[in-house]
């Protein structure tokens, strides 16, 4: 498949501008071999894409583990640590707020929401609570759009179909 210059052109500003589809990123990587030595623009994407290739990052490795099933364990493992860490630190500053006499923080509990100053402890839990959980919320959001995003790239650089 020999591609004009000027559509090789025109495919590469588009590689660049993040405009291609995974499949027109092989078609890429065909032309530009193709094409290797004759053309600097050509050879310049051919070590962008060359480099990407060799180099993955480390989310792109951790993904490709996950597929092969031997990263599972340790993505849960990070993920459980995490949580793990999180519980841990509500837990001791509970015990504070509970705990009178305990150090200065122990002495006083409140919260400023949109400049109201709450000093009810349980109002202040709740809205402790309440923040957590919106914060996990968004994390699991986060990581489906990360998830689909390192799909999508791992699709991009899906060598194994040339």
């Amino acid at each position: 498949m020999i591609m004009d210059k000027e559509s090789l052109h025109r495919l590469i500003e588009r590689y660049y501008d993040a405009d291609t589809t995974a499949q027109e990123e092989r078609m890429l990587l065909k032309a530009a071999l193709e094409s290797e030595g004759k053309d600097p623009m050509v050879d310049e994407v051919l070590a962008v894409m060359g480099y990407a290739r060799r180099k993955p990052s480390p989310e792109m490795e951790m993904k490709a583990s996950m597929k092969r099933g031997g990263g599972r364990r340790s993505v849960w493992l990070r993920v459980g640590s995490a949580a793990a860490s999180v519980a841990a630190v509500v837990a001791v500053g509970f015990m504070l707020m509970r705990s009178p006499g305990v150090g200065v923080e122990a002495a006083e509990c409140y919260a400023y929401v949109d400049g109201i100053r709450i000093e009810n402890r349980n109002d202040v839990a709740s809205l402790v609570n309440r923040q957590l959980s919106e914060l996990a919320n968004a994390e699991e959001s986060v990581n489906e759009v990360i998830t689909e995003d390192f799909s999508d790239m791992s699709e991009a650089f899906n060598f194994d179909e040339l």
